[in-house]
């Protein structure tokens, strides 16, 4: 998940009366992002931060989205899935999702629901490593289940939590 932080700009004149800086400061992660005149800023990952206008003008909001995508059999996890949500829609067997390593960077996650009749399935590619529970399998548990995928700190680590098949 991005972080960000809005904080008072340096350099400018105070505010009269009650001290306060009258600018602000985007941050993502410490890198500063536009000045005073920036008005509104894309962080990314579904998170959009703008400034108010008129007798608003003082007031930030952060705006953000998840978007939802539908998926009737075998696919892949892709870069745009960080974030959001999959829906597995598959009517017959095991419905399998892979993770092939570069979709997600470290502490970004995907939330995956069972939508219809097929058991969702998550695999890795050769070289990454799957991590659930012992008493757990990969799979989601049945019609409404929800799962998260985590990509760890290390990059080669999926961690598959939620509502999953007991071995």
């Amino acid at each position: 998940m991005t972080a960000f932080s809005v904080s008072p700009v340096q350099g400018f004149a105070q505010q009269t009366g009650d001290g306060a800086p009258s600018f602000i400061q985007f941050q993502d992660d410490g890198v500063n992002l536009g000045g005073p005149d920036a008005d509104t800023l894309n962080f990314g990952a579904g998170l959009t931060a703008t400034r108010g206008v008129g007798e608003f003008e003082n007031v930030v909001q952060v705006d953000t989205s998840v978007t939802f995508r539908d998926v009737y059999g075998d696919d892949v996890i892709l870069p745009d899935d960080a974030g959001n949500v999959i829906n597995l829609r598959g009517t017959s067997g095991n419905q399998v999702l892979t993770f092939d390593g570069g979709a997600l960077l470290p502490g970004q996650s995907v939330l995956v629901v069972q939508r219809s009749t097929a058991q969702g399935e998550i695999v890795v590619s050769s070289g990454l490593t799957l991590l659930c529970r012992d008493a757990f399998l990969p799979w989601t548990a049945g019609l409404g289940a929800v799962i998260t995928l985590l990509l760890m700190e290390d990059g080669l680590t999926l961690l598959v939590c939620g509502d999953m098949q007991t071995v």
